[in-house]
Parts: structure tokens; sequence; C-alpha cells
């Protein structure tokens, strides 16, 4: 963290280390501030953009005293081994920036089910911001957040990166890209929420809010809407909204208030879905605020709302551990899906399909079909607690973050191989 001196107040702060921190130190002007990690990187911060300008990485032992000389851009460490490391911030000598810890495995693995050939899985590494990751809008690739802090753009078919964002700079908790693909929108954990130009990767506007960090950042399904929720130091939810293009504030009167956990727009902009912290979900005319049904379930912090596609069913997921399906003009539950899901939800693009996020690696994600409320298929992956799932926009793949990090990657099984599967099935078992 860092604070202004007089008066005393929190000016931001740095998250691209997960590691002990054995070491600061400002330069002179105050302009920056280098810090050394008991894991053996040194970095060096821009204190005004709040971002990472340098990472020197030496991983042969664990980095345990550290210094600036007065040059202001040459760093002294000492290490466990009883070395001692001069270290060129800034000038040609210097390593480039190098990030190391988002590992990927190229392999599939056959998630074979006595229904015939399902999601073939792959994962991604032990580097993925919890709430950093938005498919394209040709599901081509799709844009991750490092646990650095950094972006990159990745293919989906090679899993490998196409395209660094260092423009984009660094200390990014979690992304969100609009449907069109027009505008990518970041937050960090200074409470700093920043919207780019995707198309030309320059920034278009920012936003300073009272935030520890974000938490899901969402486009409305028409793209014209923009929400992002934030949590305080009190930890406090509230959700804000805006309008794209303009970035004009947009949030009605009824939701300025706290305990607000997650808020989604139905299709055509006109109802206004808002999860509160008491496991009530609330539904309002955006456009007057005015309250029109009060949907009282859940038992506990409401963190996930969807509408179908026609705009008629609301899913809701708790951490109450249920994920709930509602009728929206009857104002009532039509049905609940059991088991242990409720951290998050996604929707294929044509509503058939739902998607939820569990907390155990044998069953990561469940695939539901809302309109029966049964499930059709669970997915084992890596990692816990999976609070972030989404899918593709062409409905083929399916991305899952884990709490810890860990981001899965399922590919649907092509028509082929369902056919392949169904042949397969229809023949006696004796000849098998």
């Amino acid at each position: 963290r860092v604070w202004h001196a007089d008066p005393w107040e929190l000016r931001g702060g740095f998250t691209n280390q997960q590691d002990n921190c054995s070491g600061l130190a400002f330069t002179s002007d105050g302009s920056r501030l280098a810090s050394a990690y008991t894991e053996g990187t040194v970095r060096l911060w821009q204190l005004a953009t709040e971002t990472e300008e340098r990472c020197l990485q030496n991983l042969e032992e664990d980095l345990t005293s550290f210094a600036m000389l007065p040059d202001n851009h040459t760093v002294v460490t000492g290490g466990s081994g009883g070395s001692l490391r001069l270290w060129d911030m800034v000038g040609a000598a210097h390593r480039p920036v190098a990030y190391t810890n988002w590992t990927v495995s190229l392999g599939f693995s056959s998630l074979a089910t006595a229904d015939g050939p399902t999601f073939a899985r792959e994962t991604l590494g032990a580097a993925a911001r919890r709430f950093g990751f938005a498919f394209t809008p040709d599901s081509r690739g799709y844009i991750a957040t490092d646990t650095n802090g950094s972006l990159a753009l990745w293919d989906v078919r090679s899993i490998r990166v196409t395209e660094r964002l260092t423009a984009l700079g660094s200390n990014h908790w979690g992304l969100a890209l609009s449907p069109d693909g027009r505008w990518l929108a970041t937050g960090n954990t200074s409470g700093k929420l920043t919207v780019w130009d995707w198309s030309t990767r320059r920034e278009a506007t920012n936003f300073a809010m009272n935030a520890e960090w974000f938490g899901l950042l969402r486009f409305s399904r028409s793209g014209n809407f923009f929400f992002a929720t934030v949590v305080d130091n009190a930890w406090d939810g509230r959700t804000r909204i805006w309008r794209t293009g303009q970035w004009q504030e947009v949030t009605p009167a009824t939701m300025r208030s706290a305990n607000i956990w997650s808020a989604e727009l139905a299709p055509n902009d006109r109802t206004l879905a808002v999860g509160y912290g008491d496991g009530s979900i609330r539904l309002f005319d955006f456009a007057t605020g005015e309250q029109q049904a009060t949907l009282n379930n859940h038992a506990a912090q409401v963190n996930g709302l969807l509408f179908t596609p026609d705009g008629r069913k609301l899913i809701s997921s708790s951490l109450d551990r249920s994920t709930r399906i509602w009728d929206v003009s009857a104002g009532r539950e039509s049905a609940m899906l059991h088991g242990l899901v409720g951290f998050a939800i996604a929707l294929t693009p044509d509503g058939r399909r739902l998607a939820t996020g569990g907390e155990l690696p044998e069953s990561a994600v469940k695939l539901w079909d809302p309109i029966a409320g049964r499930e059709v298929l669970s997915l084992p992956g890596r990692g816990e607690f999976f609070g972030q799932v989404a899918f593709s926009p062409d409905g083929s793949l399916l991305a899952a973050i884990s709490l810890s990090g860990i981001a899965n990657l399922w590919r649907a099984p092509s028509w082929q191989e369902i056919e392949a599967a169904d042949k397969a099935d229809a023949v006696p078992a004796a000849s098998h």
C-alpha cells in the first residue's frame, strides 16, 4: 500500500506479487518505488500510473535484504544463499519484463462418460486472476490477467499468447470485454476502473472508486450498459452502472445503497435485477427505478444474476450453495438446482445450457438444462471454489477460474463426435 503523508490518505496499492515483500525503496524524486520479494524478484513501479515498469528475476535464492543506490536505478539485494547482487533497473543492461507464472499445458484429456464424449479440458496454469478472463467476440481468443496483473491475448486453438498487452499496464484485478468487442474494461485493487478502446488499445476514460478491490465486471447483453461491483474496506458490496460510449453513470437511486453484490439487465434493458447480501433479489423498472418485485428464497449473499435470452427467466446464484431459476412475470421461483453449486453461473448464447461453478475439483463445473431444471453433466477440473465461469460467444468453449487462480478450459464435442457416440451406443452390447 502507498499513502500520502499529509494528510494520511491511502493513495493506491500494488498486487502483482503474491510472496513476502522483503524490501522497499523510493527513488529520490518519489516517482518510482522499487520492491524486493523473498521468492527472488525485484520490481520497479510507476506511482502515478500504478503500473509495473520492470520485473527482474533471480530464481536461485530468496531475497532477504534490499537497498537502492543514490543513482536511482541501481539496487542491491542480499540473498539467503549468501550472495550480493547489483541490478540495473532502467539502463540498457536490464532484463526484459518477463512473467513466468502463467504455465500452460498443451495436452488434452478426454472426459469419457456413459453418454459418450463430453468436453475436453485444458489447464491453463495457476496464474489467472479470479475475475480476469474474457472470450473475444469471434470465439477465437481470450484475454486473461495473470497474477502479475498483466494482460495478454491468447489463441484458443494453440493456447499460446498472440499479443502481450503491455500498453494497458499492469496491476489489473478483473476485466470485461463488450459483446461487440469495442470496449475493454479493467479494474485494480486501488479502486481505479479504466475503459480502453479495444481496437486501438488506447484509454477511453477512467473512474476512481472507493473500493478495496473490484468484483466481477460485466457488460449488459445489449452492450449498452456496463456494471462494476466493488468491495470496500469494510467488506461491503456496491454495484454501479454506466451507459457505454458516453460513460455517464446511470445507477438508479434505488441502488445507491450498500450490501449490493450483483446486478443484471434484461436483454431489452427494461428490467433490472439486483442481488443483496441478505439473499434477497429485487426487480426494478430500469428507466424509473420503481421496484416491481422482491424474491426472497435465498438464505445468503446473491453473487450472480443472469436473464435468459428471452428475458422470461432469471437465474441466480448464492453463497447458500444453491442456484435458482425464477419466473420473472410471475415473480416466483420455478426451479432450484441442487448440489454444491452457486459460486458462479454462465449461460450458453442460446440459453439451453447453464454452467455453475462448484467448490471441489471432482465437480468443478456442472452443466444443467435450465428449462427442465436437471443436471446434464459434471466436469472435473483443477482447483477449488470456481468463482468465474464463461461460455464463448459461439458456445463451443467453457472456461472456469478457481479462487486460487487455476484456469480450466473445456472444448465442446463436435457434432461428428456426438453422432459417432450415438452410433456406438446403438450397437448391441454383445458386439462391444
